[in-house]
């Protein structure tokens, strides 16, 4: 009888990855002994780059990101476009009633609003999407890989996911309450 040592498996090189395994009884039987090389995925983890954001255009920002490695992916990108509030001036017209006045920093407020509503879903809908692509545990555990680089990888890809998720919801808040404030201020104004 043989006994059979074995070594973890190595780096993904070009697809393939090998182990060591040796008889360490020496009986010089090669039948039964395990697979020595198996099929991989090499992983490309995107290093994302991006330029300063644009000035604010009617209500929103852009900016140009690139991926340093090239991996030619988009996951986990950084959003290429933000929401912002366009200066509001106050109305100080000559002629305009308070009415009409009031019904500017309103129409202004409404049109913001939708503006940041808009981006907000696309940044949503971005992050789910994103999620739905990323492999989950179950899945990774049917395919035997609960415990490889790519399952780590997967969790954290999820995390981070997760948590641009997170914070699109608490920049619409924080967004949400400065544009009711510029609303209000420009009210102040008219009065």
């Amino acid at each position: 009888m043989f006994f059979l040592r074995q070594f973890s498996w190595g780096t993904c090189i070009n697809g393939q990855q090998a182990r060591n395994c040796y008889d360490s009884n020496y009986c010089g039987i090669i039948s039964g002994a395990p697979v020595q090389t198996q099929s991989c995925i090499t992983m490309c983890i995107p290093n994302w780059q991006c330029d300063s954001w644009s000035t604010c255009t009617n209500n929103q920002q852009t900016r140009i990101c690139s991926d340093s490695n090239n991996c030619g992916t988009t996951v986990l990108r950084p959003s290429l476009t933000q929401f912002c509030i366009s200066p509001i001036q106050p109305v100080v017209p000559a002629v305009p009633t308070v009415a009409q006045q009031r019904q500017q920093c309103q129409d202004r407020y409404t049109q913001s609003k939708l503006s940041l509503e808009q981006t907000t879903q696309s940044k949503r809908t971005y992050y789910n999407n994103l999620i739905s692509q990323i492999p989950s545990a179950e899945y990774l555990a049917e395919h035997g890989l609960t415990f490889s680089s790519i399952a780590s990888q997967a969790a954290q890809d999820r995390s981070d996911a997760l948590a641009g998720l997170a914070k699109v919801e608490a920049d619409y808040n924080a967004s949400l309450a400065n544009l009711n404030s510029v609303l209000q201020d420009c009210l102040s104004v008219v009065e």
